[in-house]
């Protein structure tokens, strides 16, 4: 369930660039926050049809929690998506599978390995390499613009992807006490609603514009994206994270989640928003490689797990 989740995780990278250059009248920043409140209150509408029950109190938490982090990392993601080609993007949003067991080691007070640290330090030089070779990967078919200043996407993308660690945390302390459709629901409605605001305040008003949304209706590049967004990217794989999530220890179900740059790359490249270049190559071998080593089991660590959980 979590593969298919980050299959369609991937799928979005290249799709949210695509989604949002349709909407020419904003900056980056009202243009991610727009689209990132309209898919998901769409979402969140369309999964409470099939919700059975109302949310409750351990519902709202989680969803409420989840949301915050959610909104938070959502809309950096989609910010350093204007500035960076979806592999960088992903490779970095991939960083929770090493920063998810250091806040285990902070938070939950459990012994982090000397090798997450060799890990880590792996990863950075993985991640360099792949800013470096970005300019070179960006094709004719590339949607990114200039940075504001040098390494902005990347800068913003990391912060990212500790809001998405908080995601992992979150789910492993709720998750078991909650009701996967409904907290999910939840979790939607907070982002919608933050991402809107936040479009609003950026002055992304401009986009709801009744010319405007004529416009994207007429679209159907636009409309086909923009359901493949909310329907696999949205409901299909969060609806999994957090159905699936709470039957794994955050480390094991972080693993997993590095998959997501895999499928970035890939779709990325079927769409030709880039060129497979041997920086993007090297680079996300030497993060995965990274995760894969921060991941590995040590001795006696299965018994820890199952005993502290």
């Amino acid at each position: 369930m979590l593969v298919v989740c980050c299959l369609c995780w991937g799928l979005s990278f290249p799709l949210m660039p695509l989604v949002m250059s349709s909407l020419g009248a904003a900056g980056e920043a009202a243009r991610g926050a727009t689209v990132n409140g309209w898919r998901y209150l769409i979402a969140a509408a369309l999964l409470a049809v099939v919700m059975r029950g109302l949310p409750s109190r351990a519902d709202m938490r989680g969803g409420l929690a989840l949301g915050g982090f959610m909104a938070a990392g959502m809309f950096l993601q989609i910010l350093g998506l204007s500035w960076v080609v979806p592999s960088v993007s992903g490779m970095i949003t991939a960083l929770p599978v090493l920063l998810t067991p250091v806040a285990q080691a902070l938070i939950l007070r459990r012994a982090v390995p000397s090798r997450v640290w060799v890990a880590s330090a792996i990863a950075v030089v993985g991640c360099l390499v792949l800013t470096l070779g970005a300019a070179e990967a960006q094709s004719a078919g590339s949607l990114i613009s200039a940075p504001p200043f040098p390494h902005a996407g990347e800068l913003v993308t990391v912060v990212a992807a500790l809001c998405f660690t908080g995601m992992i945390l979150v789910i492993d302390h709720h998750g078991p006490r909650c009701n996967a459709t409904r907290m999910t629901v939840v979790m939607f409605l907070v982002v919608g609603v933050v991402n809107l605001a936040i479009a609003l305040a950026v002055g992304g008003l401009v986009l709801h514009d009744s010319t405007v949304i004529t416009g994207l209706f007429r679209d159907t590049r636009w409309l086909v994206a923009m359901a493949a967004l909310v329907v696999f990217c949205s409901i299909g794989a969060f609806w999994l994270m957090n159905r699936a999530q709470p039957a794994l220890t955050p480390a094991r179900a972080a693993v997993i989640y590095c998959l997501e740059p895999v499928f970035a790359v890939i779709f990325s490249l079927l769409l030709g928003q880039e060129r497979l270049t041997a920086a993007t190559v090297s680079g996300g071998a030497l993060v995965i490689g990274a995760a894969l080593l921060a991941s590995i089991p040590g001795k006696g660590s299965m018994a820890g797990e199952a005993e502290a959980r």
